[in-house]
């Protein structure tokens, strides 16, 4: 989840439960901050110019009666500008980077602490899981990225929604977890059960192969009567 220039105003007041005890589901949470789903961006209006302090007077040698001094005149300018013009572009590279660094580990700090909380009430879920989860509920839901955009402005509506989506994971995954281990333990019984049939049937064939002549096509026909080869 990135950050983003665009900025929502949430309030801060606390969740109220619907309920004495109950905890405030993520819907509840969107209407008691009156977080609403982004609008598109409108252009800001521009700041009015400061004065600009005065600027020292340069004389600019007339290429008609001083063509020598006008040369070096432009030649010197157009040196200035190719330095100046660099030195901005490694000031504001530098900028960049570090700005860009600091977001990015922000970002992650704040990621990491969100799936600290969520994996409070859902602890057998894998941190990686719980953070693809986390960011599947940002892309599907509007206000809840909205809230994680103005975390460091609201951080009561980030952690209301925080412990109101951990609530909505732990039923929705508590449900899935259970099956699947129902699943495990159908497949290790009929693991079980295919060992043992398999140690029979090693048995079967042990024996089938000791028979010659008349003996094994009688047995071959009892097989196929769905009856014990052997008496």
């Amino acid at each position: 989840m990135a950050e983003a220039t665009t900025e929502q105003t949430v309030s801060t007041e606390q969740p109220a439960s619907t309920e004495t005890g109950t905890e405030p589901t993520l819907e509840q949470v969107f209407e008691s901050f009156k977080v609403e789903a982004p609008q598109p961006d409108r252009p800001a209006a521009q700041p009015a110019q400061p004065a600009q302090p005065d600027q020292p007077q340069i004389i600019v040698p007339d290429p008609a009666l001083d063509p020598e001094g006008f040369r070096k005149y432009e030649t010197q300018k157009t040196q200035d500008q190719l330095v100046l013009r660099q030195a901005l572009q490694h000031v504001a590279g530098k900028l960049n980077q570090f700005e860009v660094r600091a977001v990015a580990q922000q970002e992650e700090q704040d990621i990491k602490k969100a799936v600290g909380i969520l994996k409070e009430k859902n602890a057998d879920l894998d941190d990686d899981f719980i953070e693809i989860a986390l960011g599947q509920k940002a892309r599907k839901e509007p206000r809840f990225l909205q809230v994680w955009k103005n975390r460091a402005k609201n951080p009561q509506a980030w952690n209301a929604a925080l412990k109101a989506y951990s609530n909505e994971m732990a039923g929705k995954f508590t449900v899935k977890a259970d099956s699947q281990l129902a699943e495990n333990q159908r497949a290790m019984k009929a693991s079980q059960q295919a060992m043992a049939t398999g140690q029979k049937d090693s048995s079967v064939n042990e024996k089938l192969g000791s028979l010659q002549g008349a003996e094994f096509d009688r047995a071959m026909d009892r097989i196929k009567d769905g009856q014990s080869p052997f008496k």
